[in-house]
């Protein structure tokens, strides 16, 4: 059977390769951000509260994630990540599986599935406004600041939160177009 050149699977594997570079060169990068992000915070930290050990700003840092976690995201968005991240180790194992028997259309939702799932837990980040209006209220409430909180700026946050969803949202293209591309195998062979 002679394939159409829109329908080559040779042709959806490239794209599919350059969505993946592209997507983990975005990842490579957010990662440099974040870092770079926490290196000032940790500096401006510093300068505020000099006389902190590194076991006290990690015991810090620890406590503001408890309280984030308990009064702001709340136990239903916890429970989404920890069922997501249940089923990203299970389609792995089951991807595994499926390279191991050489099928194709398996490996393929497989990664489909990877990128949904991961895409879904990127995309569930609180939005910088309300996380924001969060803290602004926590230190309302506790003017002595027991967690020594140091507000980011809303646009950083807002920066940092586009560069989170838009990963997301190359996850999502990514999954979605690995499952065309098990459908065209599909479509072609079977």
């Amino acid at each position: 059977m002679e394939i159409d050149s829109y329908l080559n699977p040779n042709i959806h594997l490239i794209i599919f390769c350059v969505l993946l570079f592209l997507n983990f060169f975005l990842a490579i990068l957010r990662g440099r951000r974040n870092k770079t992000r926490i290196d000032e915070q940790n500096t401006l930290l510093k300068e505020r509260y000099p006389d902190l050990s590194d076991k006290d700003l990690k015991y810090r840092q620890e406590c503001i994630r408890a309280y984030f976690k308990i009064y702001f995201t709340g136990y239903s968005n916890f429970k989404l990540v920890i069922f997501l991240t249940l089923l990203l180790f299970i389609t792995v194992g089951v991807g595994i599986g499926l390279i191991i028997s050489d099928n194709f259309i398996g490996e393929y939702i497989s990664l489909g599935l990877l990128f949904i799932y991961i895409s879904v837990i990127t995309l569930s980040t609180p939005k910088p406004d309300k996380e924001h209006a969060f803290w602004m209220d926590y230190l309302e409430t506790h003017p002595d600041n027991p967690l020594m909180v140091i507000l980011r700026p809303l646009e950083t946050m807002n920066k940092v939160v586009r560069s989170v969803r838009l990963l997301g949202i190359l996850n999502l293209i990514c999954g979605l177009y690995a499952f065309f591309i098990a459908y065209l195998i599909y479509y072609l062979y079977f």
